[in-house]
């Protein structure tokens, strides 16, 4: 029936993050050409995280199914059978490689755009802060420590969300406003969350309370219809050596 050439694509998005799938959507919606809450979509992209040796190598080994069986010939009459099912093997088996591939051929990319970064977020963490390890002696010859990076979020609380077009309309425009400041500003932001049920955004980066124009994010979403205030100013986090981190919130309440 030549199902098996479906499936292993199929397995091997899974077995992805759904990396592919969320790139076209999040490229989609940041055109503009679909407004959508792909929350959802997001949440079980990081559920798959647990299960990917299997996708994979149900994919690999479904496409090896696939080759196999393409090569049987069943009488001299069906001559044509096999070159069009060894075509199409050879499409799927491209189809499922590309697919694999994608997050690794991403990763290095996520600067770049915010729709790279949200293609990513079934992956491993991006760009994970490096933990200091408290054991050093403070004479160690090796150099001075490379300062360590705080992570931060910002909590923005933004009103008249009704939907989950409205929420990603929202994301849209904040990261937009974000990648415009950074030309300018040494801030990074790794990614922008937002609740649209809960009327809540959150911006995650680094040295957001000292550079990030706060005022600026707010006007762009009350021009557009969103009025916003930011009612907790960051939550930071601070690695303390290999246990963990510890948590500071800071309210600014507007």
């Amino acid at each position: 029936m030549g199902l098996e050439i479906y499936i292993g694509p199929v397995l091997a998005l899974l077995g992805s993050n759904l990396c592919l799938l969320l790139l076209v959507l999040n490229a989609c919606d940041w055109f503009g050409l679909v407004h959508a809450d792909l929350s959802a979509l997001e949440r079980l992209a990081v559920n798959l995280d647990d299960f990917q040796l299997h996708f994979r190598t149900a994919a690999v080994a479904t496409v090896l199914l696939a080759l196999l069986l393409c090569t049987r010939t069943t009488s001299p009459s069906d001559q044509a059978i096999p070159k069009e099912r060894r075509r199409r093997s050879a499409i799927a088996l491209f189809a499922t490689a590309a697919t694999l591939a994608a997050p690794r051929l991403l990763r290095p990319l996520s600067h770049m755009h915010p729709v790279i970064r949200r293609s990513l977020v079934g992956s491993a963490a991006l760009e994970e802060p490096r933990r200091v390890d408290v054991s050093r002696s403070e004479d160690d010859s090796t150099g001075p420590d490379v300062p360590t990076p705080v992570r931060q979020e910002l909590v923005f609380e933004v009103n008249k969300m009704t939907c989950g077009g409205c929420g990603s309309h929202v994301r849209n425009l904040v990261e937009k406003a974000l990648a415009a400041q950074q030309r300018d500003s040494p801030f990074t932001f790794d990614k922008v969350e937002v609740d649209w049920r809960a009327g809540v955004m959150s911006v995650h980066g680094t040295q957001l309370t000292d550079h990030l124009n706060k005022e600026d994010v707010m006007q762009i979403l009350g021009e557009d219809g969103y009025p916003s205030r930011s009612f907790i100013q960051a939550l930071t986090k601070l690695p303390i050596g290999f246990c963990g981190y510890l948590e500071f919130e800071f309210l600014n309440i507007r």
